[in-house]
Order: structure tokens, then sequence, then C-alpha cells
């Protein structure tokens, strides 16, 4: 019910004054999307990376576009993340967007709906949140039967996205397919290599 949406990974760490800091930001300038600055933390080393966004303000779904490849995608920044973000409910509503229920990267295709439709947009360098990486014991290294589609699905919403919102070029797409192919690679790794699946009809999927 409230003005603005925003979403909460339980492995991860909201800094004490990241909610006041996202209102005080939002009353500055009210836009469709709000996107905070955050630190990555690897869990096993305890190695801190500040991810610090230079601040700007798009104030249409053009700026968007322009600013989409050199600046806003790649899973480092923006694309592939909801918890950095916050969304205007109303937004989300008017489009009918909401996450799909995919085990990993729905947060990639729910963004692919969202930037080619927001008509502003904010990021902001106030690091926020903890963000911890996993080795092991999450969807990075688990058997998900369904993962091979999965990626087919992401593969497709880029390429649509592409197409049909005008953005990309020669470079974004070899870095689209680069993403296609790393991720199969990674469903060979966790589903096939790890001895998690029996027989062959998964192994004959992977094929097709």
């Amino acid at each position: 019910r409230g003005e603005y949406v925003m979403f909460y990974d339980l492995d991860d760490l909201l800094l004490p004054n990241a909610l006041s800091t996202i209102a005080a930001r939002l009353d500055e300038a009210p836009v469709d999307v709000l996107v905070f600055s955050y630190c990555e933390i690897d869990a096993a080393t305890g190695r801190r990376t500040v991810l610090r966004f230079a601040p700007q303000t798009l104030r249409s779904n053009e700026e968007i576009r322009g600013a989409y490849v050199p600046e806003l995608c790649g899973m480092r920044f923006n694309n592939g993340f909801m918890w950095n973000k916050v969304y205007r409910r109303l937004f989300l509503e008017e489009h009918g967007l909401q996450a799909e229920p995919l085990r990993i990267q729905q947060d990639e295709v729910f963004n692919l709906g969202v930037y080619p439709r927001a008509q502003s947009m904010r990021v902001v360098d106030d690091v926020l949140l903890d963000y911890f990486i996993y080795s092991k014991g999450n969807n990075r290294s688990r058997h998900i039967p369904d993962r091979l589609e999965i990626y087919r699905t992401v593969h497709r919403k880029f390429l649509a996205t592409c197409r049909d919102w005008g953005v990309g070029g020669e470079a974004f797409r070899l870095y689209v397919e680069r993403r296609f192919a790393d991720s199969v690679m990674e469903y060979v790794r966790c589903n096939v290599l790890e001895g998690h699946v029996a027989g062959r009809g998964e192994q004959t999927r992977m094929m097709q």
C-alpha cells in the first residue's frame, strides 16, 4: 500500500540509515526507479568491495535507454538486481510488472521489463546495503532441474528487449550471447558434472 516498493534478500544486510536515506532521496526527486550503491562482501574471505555509482537523474525513457548499455547494464551495476532499487508502486501496477516464478535470475527478467517502461530514474552514490556472495550452499551451486530453461528465458528476454526497445549494437549483442554461453557452462557444471543428473533426459535437452 505504500508509495514505493523495495525488495529485500534475507541473506543481505540493510545498513541502519538505509530507509531514511532512501525516503530523503525520493522526497528530493520522485522517480519511477531509484538505484542505490552497495558493498559486495565475499562471505568466505570477508573481502569488501564498494560499488559506488556516479549520481545521475534520468528524466525520460529516452535518457534511460541512452544510459542503459554504457552505464545501467551488467551484473555489477543494475540490470540483475532488485534489492538495490526502489520502485514506484503505481508504476509497477500500471504496467503489470511482477516477479516471475523463477528459481534464479528472476531479478534480471523483472528489470528487463522495468527499464523499457520507466520514465524517470535516479542513481545515488549512497552505500546502503551489504551484499553477501556465497560460493556454496545457495542457487549458485545447487542443482535446479529447470536451470537451462531459465537461462533460455533470460536470453530470450534480453534479445526481445534489444529488438523492441532499440538498444544494443554489435558489442551489446556479443555481450548477451557471451552471457548465455557462460550460463550454459554453469548449467553443465551444476546439473551434469556434479553428478546430480541421472539418465539421459536432461543431458539430451542440454544438447538440443
